[in-house]
């Protein structure tokens, strides 16, 4: 019998060897998917050498996974991606895994040909068709299927499975500022036209609301080309369909959220990639990809054009539009817009508390009373940062986390920001008896509460993560004068009819601790100038409201994108940060503090001994999430040896593989 080393999706930097049975022994391949059982659970995994030794002791493979094995490019861009976010490599590959769909392997293993020409069946394709496919698209019934192959109209053979991937030549990156709606759908029209047959086409969209949007355009303008929608709301079974269909290449577009990365679509040209900067792009699970990012090294390998569709380039395209890597479309001009209005107001609490200073309310006052709608931007959920005793200063921390526990008023609870814990609020104060709880720091709840005391008589509207944009009613929320949200409230369909864009706490943007906060920030609130009062009858304008420190450095956000980014890389590469090195943040996640920190310290003695820089004091503050430390270093270098400290740091890991932390990597590039 044959050994072969095996990646599982597992954390675990590091492959297993597994037996393979006579009947596999001679189509298994470095590539084939195989199912294996793994500590009493059955997964799959990906076949990545043969193994020379004894089959002793060594659990045999369960079966080969009746999909079509990986090509070499394939590997290597599983190889690349699980470099680039120091992720193991089995996680990696699991990103791209079919759906475990056990009970259909056997229709997947079979195909089906037409044997009698029969008028009916004229259609049939001459290279006969998956007897999954068969049974999942067609009208026929099981019983029905049956019968056609018992009189032989039909019949069946193996399926034969060989790996083919297309490499195109020439690789294209460019940066294209379409921002409205039908300008987007005009511009998608072209490249469609543009392609034809032969160059098919990817679409990545941050939401389902753009990618059921995209849906019904090209049902309704490209009725004949052959479509294919792929998004986490499929199940399995549908999921299985979309996989085997594109492995048959029976498409000329795919369109899909960022799940519809991970299919084996092999031969396409076109990659777009709409709104780069939205956080739909983002995995905030192991592995933490962006789909931006993906895409890029996807064209590396394979070739073809990424085209990335946005209103401003995000700063990790704009550096490498600088480098001319990357190109700017020339696409027809934005529509212009007219200038807006920004001013800020410094609001000052003298002898009580105001949301609002008198200038803003009044503005807003008015620009209702002529019929107009006003947004109001806010930056955290919830009714307040925290709930504390009037009296004594007390506050409610999370048990777990040793965090501020956000107040939420529509729940009557307390929510950990961290860890989402739930805890209820005491009647009277657990330390003084204080009968007055007071919320500190408001929050969108609050903010949402003050505009119906200050404007009854008008309709409002909150959007936020508890209230999302698909509960709005079917006029798009126009009949609604005051919208008060956070960041969700940023759509196009909401902004082109504001007047008035009133941005709450000014200082809460401006002193977050994320390195990336300050030009999120920026895209966002561009985005929403951009937007702003398109369709509007008046003359659009933005009230900017915080501190009197924090008011006085508005003008830094008011710079064109291209200034702004252009300071933004100079402090960068100053500091030795992204683009111009990378930063790996390695976090361990213990019960036992000094356990954690014991095992860092021998990554930092490592890391030293290769003159690999690590920064950030170790032990550290420490911080605790669901009843657990962590502790964390961060590794700094340059890109050429991004290899090199992969090699390293993985070889670690299965070192301290029974120290029992869990361990999580994020990687700013």
């Amino acid at each position: 019998m044959r050994v072969v080393s095996l990646a599982l999706p597992l954390p675990l930097f590091r492959e297993f060897s597994y037996s393979v049975p006579a009947p596999w022994e001679d189509t298994i391949r470095v590539g084939s998917l195989v199912e294996v059982e793994f500590q009493k659970r059955r997964m799959m995994g990906l076949v990545r050498a043969f193994e020379e030794g004894s089959t002793r002791d060594l659990k045999p493979i369960n079966r080969i996974i009746p999909v079509t094995p990986w090509t070499t490019e394939q590997i290597t861009f599983v190889e690349r991606l699980s470099q680039l976010y120091f992720a193991p490599l089995g996680e990696v590959a699991g990103l791209f895994f079919p759906p475990p769909l056990h009970s259909q392997w056997q229709f997947l293993e079979k195909r089906v040909f037409l044997v009698q020409d029969l008028p009916e069946w004229g259609d049939f394709p001459t290279q006969g068709v998956n007897l999954f496919l068969l049974r999942e698209t067609s009208r026929l019934t099981p019983g029905s299927l049956g019968k056609l192959l018992r009189k032989g109209i039909f019949r069946t053979m193996d399926e034969r499975y060989s790996p083919r991937s297309t490499i195109f030549g020439e690789k294209i990156f460019r940066f294209w500022r379409v921002a409205l709606k039908e300008e987007r759908l005009r511009w998608l029209r072209e490249l469609i036209e543009k392609s034809g047959e032969e160059k098919k086409i990817l679409l990545i969209f941050p939401d389902f609301q753009s990618l059921d949007a995209c849906e019904a355009f090209l049902q309704r303008d490209f009725p004949q080309i052959k479509a294919i929608k792929y998004d986490s709301r499929l199940n399995a079974k549908k999921r299985m369909v979309v996989y085997r269909m594109v492995e048959e290449r029976q498409y000329e577009l795919i369109m899909g959220t960022r799940l519809a990365l991970f299919l084996p679509a092999l031969d396409i040209y076109h990659h777009v990639l709409f709104d780069p900067e939205e956080r739909g792009h983002y995995s905030e699970l192991s592995p933490h990809y962006h789909a931006l990012q993906v895409l890029y090294e996807k064209v590396h390998i394979y070739g073809g054009a990424l085209e990335v569709v946005g209103i401003i380039p995000p700063l990790w395209i704009y550096h490498r539009l600088r480098l001319g890597e990357f190109q700017e479309g020339n696409f027809e001009e934005m529509r212009c817009t007219r200038a807006k209005k920004v001013k800020t107001v410094a609001l000052e609490t003298k002898g009580g508390k105001f949301i609002l200073s008198p200038s803003a309310r009044e503005m807003i006052a008015r620009t209702v009373s002529l019929g107009e709608r006003v947004l109001v931007w806010v930056q955290k959920t919830g009714y307040a940062s925290a709930l504390g005793c009037r009296e004594c200063g007390f506050y409610y921390l999370c048990p777990d986390c040793e965090v501020a526990l956000r107040y939420h008023a529509d729940l009557r609870s307390l929510l950990c920001p961290l860890c989402g814990k739930k805890v209820k609020p005491d009647d009277v104060c657990p330390v003084c008896g204080g009968h007055f709880w007071e919320g500190w720091g408001e929050a969108i709840e609050m903010v949402y509460g003050e505009f119906q005391k200050y404007f009854p008589r008008h309709c409002l509207l909150r959007v936020d993560s508890e209230t999302p944009l698909k509960e709005l009613p079917p006029d798009g929320g126009q009949s609604f004068s005051i919208v008060v949200g956070t960041s969700a409230m940023l759509k196009e369909e909401i902004l082109r009819k504001s007047a008035l864009l009133v941005l709450l706490s000014f200082e809460n943007w401006l002193y977050l601790s994320e390195m990336n906060a300050r030009d999120e920030f920026y895209n966002e609130f561009h985005r929403a100038l951009f937007f702003l009062g398109i369709d509007a009858k008046g003359t659009p304008q933005v009230v900017i409201q915080g501190s009197p420190e924090a008011v006085t450095k508005v003008g830094q956000f008011l710079k064109p994108w291209q200034e702004f980014y252009r300071e933004s890389l100079q402090r960068r590469e100053a500091l030795g940060y992204p683009p111009f090195r990378y930063l790996v943040r390695v976090i361990g996640e213990s019960r036992n503090k000094s356990r954690c920190i014991r095992v860092l310290n021998t990554l930092q003695c490592i890391a030293k001994e290769r003159e690999i820089e690590v920064t950030g004091p170790l032990p550290g503050v420490g911080s605790r999430k669901r009843g657990k430390w962590t502790e964390e270093l961060i590794l700094r270098f340059e890109a050429r040896r991004l290899q090199e400290v992969f090699t390293l740091v993985s070889q670690w890991m299965v070192s301290m593989e029974k120290e029992r932390i869990r361990w999580n990597f994020e990687v700013e590039r």
